[in-house]
């Protein structure tokens, strides 16, 4: 059965809760450009600024998410699906959180870093900016899968997801790699600060994956 020919099928708030998924998920689409803007610039002025922006898109999120989960809890949805898209809706707020924490914990340390950025560092954030490349693709396939017509399409969009996860990991691992290599040439601060962004970068790759799972699910649930 094709995806459209259900969603014609929907309720409307079925209907609108899917046009909003979509919509939150660009908002994390311009905060993974942003935080790959902060990691480019020395400037702290800039890394501020770009940080309140991201704070703002956060904002957005949250006031979104709390929009859904009215629109869910006033019984406007199919129950079959009702827990899903819950988890949906909490997975796609989760992706914006994880955006604003990387934001933060840059212009904390930005604030730290009195001497500028040093060639340590500019080999650490390469393995972030190339992490983010990834983050920003799987995004746009997250937000294509909400729209998809038909259930070979959403299928192929899931694989090449979980395809970019794994590439994800393998920058991750390979980055932590040299970070216990380097180790000594780091302060504890540096070393923690470089683990937990590497790590939560990766997160966000993986409740891409998880979005693009409970989709799948979704449809399946529909084309029985």
């Amino acid at each position: 059965m094709m995806f459209r020919q259900f969603k014609d099928g929907l309720v409307a708030g079925e209907k609108r809760i899917f046009a909003e998924l979509k919509s939150a998920m660009s908002l994390s689409g311009q905060a993974n450009v942003l935080v790959m803007e902060m990691l480019k610039t020395e400037s702290v002025e800039k890394i501020q600024e770009l940080n309140h922006r991201i704070r703002e898109l956060e904002k957005t999120g949250d006031q979104a998410s709390f929009q859904m989960l009215s629109e869910i809890s006033s019984g406007a949805l199919v129950s079959g699906v009702v827990d899903k898209i819950l988890e949906l809706v909490s997975l796609v707020d989760d992706v914006m959180d994880k955006f604003y924490y990387v934001s933060r914990e840059i212009n904390r340390m930005n604030f730290s870093q009195v001497d500028g950025i040093s060639k340590k560092d500019k080999l650490f954030h390469n393995s972030l900016y190339k992490l983010l490349i990834l983050s920003g693709d799987a995004i746009q396939l997250v937000s294509r899968i909400f729209d998809e017509g038909n259930m070979k399409s959403a299928l192929s969009l899931r694989s090449k997801i979980k395809e970019i996860e794994q590439d994800g990991d393998n920058v991750k691992d390979n980055a932590l790699d040299d970070l216990y290599l380097k180790s000594k040439e780091l302060t504890y601060l540096e070393f923690q600060y470089y683990i937990n962004l590497h790590h939560k970068i990766d997160d966000i790759l993986d409740d891409c994956e998880d979005i693009s799972d409970l989709v799948v699910s979704i449809f399946n649930s529909f084309t029985k």
